[in-house]
């Protein structure tokens, strides 16, 4: 027997399946990735996120992270969440995806991708999302040969080394796609 609070909320579910919720530690929130029934391809279109947010939760999603983004956007994306402007799981996001010049970094949208040259930037680049409270960085390692048909360049290692570095030293999860 659980002593149940006479506050609480009691459903009743004979005969159904009850699940904690899931989380989904990859979702990418843009058109052509997740919502794969749009004619736009890679777009950061704020009424398809919002939608796809709302079609997780429907599933039984209860929190989302979402890998890459333009900062700004991912910042008012999440706002709107935690203020329940419309009902969407928890969202975690990591701003750009940290990539070498012309690297892969998972979009091509200049502002959902950084592309440090040396460690001044990455100090510049880790401390703006700091700022944001961001707590998962993104980076990527991969100079894509099995995707593309040319490939494409890749992160030096001590510059990956030094990303990762300067987001430990600000409390920040990594997640390297290599």
């Amino acid at each position: 027997n659980i002593d149940v609070p006479s506050t609480a909320t009691v459903i009743e579910a004979n005969g159904q399946t009850v699940i904690p919720g899931l989380i989904d530690m990859h979702a990418h929130l843009l058109s052509g990735g997740f919502d794969t029934v749009s004619e736009k391809s890679m777009s950061y279109d704020p009424a398809d996120q919002q939608r796809a947010l709302k079609q997780m939760l429907y599933w039984g999603i209860t929190t989302v992270y979402d890998p890459v983004q333009p900062l700004e956007q991912g910042l008012r994306l999440r706002d709107q969440i935690a203020s329940k402007v419309f009902p969407a799981p928890r969202l975690f996001i990591s701003g750009p995806g940290f990539t070498a010049p012309g690297g892969w970094a998972g979009s091509n949208d200049p502002y959902a991708r950084f592309e440090p040259t040396d460690l001044s930037e990455v100090k510049e680049q880790i401390e703006t999302l700091a700022s944001a409270g961001i707590g998962i960085v993104k980076v990527f390692y991969d100079d894509m040969n099995v995707s593309f048909a040319q490939t494409l360049p890749k992160l030096e290692e001590a510059m990956m080394q030094a990303i990762i570095g300067e987001a430990r030293a600000h409390g920040m999860k990594v997640m390297v796609h290599a």
